[in-house]
């Protein structure tokens, strides 16, 4: 319990879990008193935006529920989706079995949970379902040997639970992880920094406790990942106070090599802070994806319009007939617009697809504009290839720079595609 005690906020948090601690030792001294009792083990679901310590909360209940000899290890498995998912139907249940059954004695998460089931436009994600159906079946049978934590943002969780009867039954162990205040930030800066041995001079506290209330007043600190926007933080103002001593003119001390000034958060804030910047934007941003990643374009859609930027998507915001086609071309010769063409496992396993349409026709504008003019950026949804397809000039699509928007990329694949957007459609 001494790791969580020591992390940053999450009060509600830490007193379920405690309560959770308690409930298994009255198990114990039940079953050592010889009055019949029911094992304690349960599944979670954790609510809650990224960077508020939601992974950190699983192996804290992983290590709680070993050390009472309720799991064989105290150790966890980390999947999402696209670890879920199979090649083709009837692949999906067994490679989710697979998986289920690697984790057996320990503690499986599940991250972004509610990506699991992505249906858009009244299409049904079979593969999805197939992976859930196996998932629910495996968490009542394997409810001795296993504990499973669906995660992810509230809102699309609660859509997601509310989709199967049998989630909210086999997972009724709701904990709330709210976004972090500013003090509480100042608060998680300050013990970063104890552990990797630095220290704030006078001048740069007050400049820090300026930026993280400019970001808590924009509410952009989800967007920007809460915790990991504060490790981004220290790690950008490290770089620039690196370069600021050693291009200096005499040689650095070893308190100037640990000292972080107000100067170099300022550098390193306006580098992570660009989506933050208010803008007068020329156009918008045409999100291009498949039906199946509706719940995950969702996402980047609010992110993006978090960070100012107006967003297309769907030709059915664009209808009617051709003249979404035509639309399209008149923002990209305006240079109004930036097209998104996000891919996936999904989207390279679907043939035909508004998608299709949609990026033969960025193509072909490709083609007639400089190689220098950025405004097509392929964005990655999950795991998978970018097609390879020609788009002139000896180039292909693969030689554009990628944005990762998934996993451990989500919270800084966000924030470079926001500042790209804002780039190039800023005045």
């Amino acid at each position: 319990m001494a790791e969580l005690d020591a992390m940053i906020g999450l009060a509600p948090v830490k007193a379920q879990v405690r309560s959770i601690a308690a409930s298994i030792e009255v198990a114990r001294r039940r079953a050592m008193a010889g009055v019949p009792f029911e094992k304690p083990m349960r599944h979670f679901v954790f609510l809650g935006p990224p960077g508020t310590g939601k992974t950190t909360v699983a192996r804290v209940l992983a290590r709680i529920f070993y050390a009472f000899g309720l799991l064989q290890t105290p150790e966890i498995i980390e999947v999402s989706r696209a670890d879920l998912i199979g090649e083709y139907l009837g692949a999906t249940s067994i490679k989710t079995n697979e998986l289920i059954d690697s984790a057996l004695g320990g503690l499986l998460f599940i991250d972004q949970a509610h990506t699991l089931v992505n249906e858009g436009d009244g299409q049904a994600d079979r593969f999805g379902r197939e992976a859930l159906q196996a998932l629910l079946k495996r968490a009542e049978d394997s409810r001795e040997d296993l504990i499973i934590i669906l995660a992810g943002f509230p809102q699309q969780m609660e859509f997601f639970l509310a989709s199967n009867p049998g989630l909210a039954s086999r997972f009724s162990t709701r904990l709330r992880f709210s976004s972090y205040t500013p003090a509480e930030m100042i608060m998680l800066a300050q013990t970063v920094m104890e552990q990797r041995g630095e220290v704030f001079d006078p001048d740069a506290r007050p400049i820090l406790w300026r930026s993280l209330e400019e970001v808590d007043r924009r509410r952009t600190i989800n967007e920007l990942g809460n915790g990991w926007y504060i490790r981004n933080l220290l790690e950008k103002a490290g770089q620039a106070r690196d370069v600021r001593v050693m291009t200096g003119s005499a040689e650095p001390s070893l308190r100037e090599l640990v000292t972080i000034r107000g100067s170099d958060l300022e550098q390193a804030y306006a580098e992570l802070a660009d989506v933050l910047k208010p803008r007068t934007l020329l156009g918008h941003a045409f999100i291009s994806y498949v039906r199946e990643d509706s719940l995950l374009v969702d996402q980047l859609q609010r992110t993006l319009q978090a960070a100012g930027i107006p967003v297309w998507r769907d030709t059915a915001d664009l209808w009617p007939g051709e003249d979404w086609r035509m639309k399209i071309r008149r923002a990209i010769t305006n240079k109004a617009l930036v097209f998104i063409a996000c891919f996936s496992q999904a989207s390279f396993a679907r043939g035909i697809s508004y998608q299709n349409e949609e990026l033969t026709l960025a193509i072909e504008q490709l083609r007639l504009r400089a190689p220098d003019d950025p405004w097509l950026i392929p964005v990655r949804l999950n795991e998978c290839e970018i097609p390879d397809r020609d788009i002139g000039g000896g180039r292909t699509l693969t030689s554009i720079q990628r944005v990762d928007f998934f996993g451990d990329h989500l919270d800084d694949g966000a924030a470079r595609l926001a500042a790209s957007i804002l780039r190039i459609l800023a005045q």
